[in-house]
């Protein structure tokens, strides 16, 4: 296997562990929030509540 072969496997494999990780940060986020704040569903009250989503 020549060296370019290497480098572009390399970068593969760390694009996809920074994906990964990412991916793992935002879940652990999320189910974090859904255990201090509760996991509630989007009601039109919450829709009601944000002025930029108000039909005028």
């Amino acid at each position: 296997m020549n060296f370019r072969d290497e480098q572009a496997r390399n970068l593969r494999a760390s694009l996809l562990l920074t994906v990964a990780f990412f991916a793992v940060l935002l879940g652990f986020g999320a189910l974090l929030d859904g255990l201090f704040f509760g996991f509630k569903p989007l009601t039109a009250e919450h829709i009601a509540m944000a002025p930029e989503y108000r039909e005028i």
